[in-house]
């Protein structure tokens, strides 16, 4: 038998925080103590056994990233709509999502 899973709730919601603030998912495994591969591993895992905690993680992941990206869609439109020509802005926005740090 191999040794016991580090997916814990805590780790669940921390990684989920993340992912809902824009962080991709190596960045929000790396905020979290683990390897890109080991919450990717994890991932793949939820989605071949559908009653298991990885699959509660990955339905999770996969609405994070919906709803970040949801804001940031809406973040692009309100900077277009606030002045004219700042399309900057509506790019930074997209690019904080692969770039936004984690928080503790």
């Amino acid at each position: 038998m191999g040794a016991p899973s580090r997916l814990t709730e805590a780790r669940a919601a921390q990684i989920v925080a993340a992912l809902r603030t824009g962080a991709n998912v190596s960045t929000a495994a790396r905020g979290c103590g683990l390897a890109p591969a080991t919450l990717y591993d994890w991932l793949r895992h939820g989605k071949a056994r559908p009653r298991t905690a990885y699959a509660a993680l990955t339905r999770a992941v996969e609405q994070a990233r919906a709803a970040a990206r949801r804001n940031q869609q809406a973040a692009i439109e309100q900077a277009a709509r606030t002045e004219a020509g700042d399309r900057r802005r509506g790019f930074r926005v997209v690019r904080r999502g692969a770039e936004h740090p984690v928080e503790a």
